[in-house]
Formats: C-alpha cells, sequence, structure tokens
C-alpha cells in the first residue's frame, strides 16, 4: 500500500500525525497483528535546502546538533521516532521502519509505503513478542547515493573477480564458448556477458557463490575440452 501526502516536505514536524490520518483513513484495509515493514520517502533534494542550516530537533539534549549531519540524523531520527510514537498507539504493528531521501517526483511530498510481513513464530519469539515487539529502525538520508556506493563497488568486485579469470584464461574464444555468445576478441563484450551473468558473485552467500563459480568453470573446462577435440581432430586430418 502506497499513502503520498501533498503540500509538505521533511521539514513538517507533523508528517506522524497526517501519516497517523491516513492509515486511519485506509485502516480498512489493514489488519492490526501482521507485522508490518514503513518505508517513508523525502525528497532527496531538500538535504540541500537552506532550512536544514536552522532545524534544531533532538530526541535528547546529549545528541549533538553541531554540523550538518547531525541536523540532518536528528531531523530524520525524530520524524521516524513521532512515526512510530504515533502509529504504535493506534495498534499498527510495524516491526521495520525506515526513512531515505530519494529522487522523488517533487519536494513537497512525502510518500508513505506500507508492506506486510511474513513472518513465523516459534514459542520463544511468542514470549518474547508478548513482551516487547522487537523493532528495527533505518535511516537512510539519501538512497541514491547509497546505490552509487553499492554499485561502485560490485563494479570493483567483478573487475577482480574477471582479472582472475581472464589471468587463468588468455584464449578469449574459449572464455566467449564459456559465456555462452558469440566468438569475440572485445573485451568489453566478454566483460558485460560475465557481469551479466555472474553479478551475483560480488554479493552473495558462501553456498550461493560456490554454486556460481562451479557453473562457471564447468562451462569454461568444457569449452576447453572441445578446444583440445577441435584440436586432435585437426592434427588427424592433417596426418
Amino acid at each position: 500500500m502506497e499513502i503520498l501526502l501533498e503540500a509538505t516536505d521533511i521539514f513538517d514536524l507533523d508528517i506522524s500525525r497526517k501519516i497517523e490520518e491516513n492509515m486511519i483513513l485506509v485502516g480498512d484495509q489493514l489488519e492490526k497483528e501482521p507485522e508490518y515493514q514503513l518505508t517513508v520517502s523525502f525528497h532527496v533534494g531538500l538535504l540541500d535546502d537552506a532550512r536544514m542550516d536552522d532545524i534544531d530537533v533532538k530526541i535528547s539534549e546529549r545528541e549533538k546538533n553541531e554540523t550538518k549531519k547531525d541536523r540532518i540524523n536528528n531531523l530524520l531520527r525524530f520524524q521516524l521516532t513521532s512515526i512510530d510514537n504515533s502509529l504504535s498507539q493506534h495498534g499498527f504493528n510495524i516491526s521495520y521502519m525506515s526513512i531515505r531521501g530519494e529522487f522523488l517526483e517533487a519536494q513537497n511530498i512525502i510518500r508513505v509505503q506500507l508492506e506486510k510481513q511474513e513472518t513465523t513464530h516459534n514459542s520463544h519469539d511468542t514470549k518474547r513478542k508478548s513482551k516487547s515487539p522487537m523493532k528495527i529502525r533505518s535511516i537512510m538520508p539519501s538512497l541514491p547515493y547509497i546505490q552509487d556506493v553499492t554499485g561502485k563497488f560490485a563494479s570493483k568486485r567483478l573487475n577482480e573477480i574477471y582479472s582472475e579469470i581472464r589471468t587463468a584464461i588468455h584464449d578469449k574464444k574459449i572464455l566467449s564458448e564459456a559465456l555462452e555468445i558469440d566468438s569475440t576478441e572485445d573485451e568489453n563484450i566478454l566483460f558485460q556477458a560475465f557481469v551479466k551473468q555472474y553479478h551475483g558473485l560480488w554479493l552473495n552467500t558462501r553456498e550461493n557463490e560456490k554454486a556460481l563459480f562451479e557453473k562457471l568453470y564447468g562451462k569454461i573446462e568444457r569449452a576447453l575440452d572441445n578446444r583440445i577435440e577441435l584440436m586432435q581432430a585437426s592434427d588427424k586430418n592433417e596426418s
């Protein structure tokens, strides 16, 4: 479910009430017992708004409010805490909450996304839940920045893996066959084919990484075997 708040932005300290009112309006579409994931998005361009220099909201007096980074984190933490408190009072079970800056359609809107979580509880979970439900909060001032950093890290890791493969396999025709593309001497085409098929190698579980490597190495071995067979057949014909 998605709720769009108009004529407001991240500096509006009344966001929690507005979200609460909208949640109540659609309350008949929601079940209060299941756990939900709530994502609140604001326009990332507002991080550079002049109002950020003057904003002063803190959850506790111990928090600093000296730098721009302090003010951004304090504002987002304040908004997320206010939203959590407001919805909890109405019985909504939000297990995961996040607030993040994105490139929305306009700066004067807030987008709220609510998704029901599929959860399974054992007896220990049930006892813990009856006392105090576990909540996770996430603050992400700039999602585009995080995605850019992640993309750069992924690119670096995939380049490293590809370089290791090229060190072991010098013949581009063999690698082309292993990647199941038309034979090419173009390094860029080879790399793009590798990334398309094995992009999961940059960040994966050990089991999945092993499976992907085994798949790749199996194809390389078959390509090498095919090359050896062709060479042997060629030698026989010449003799």
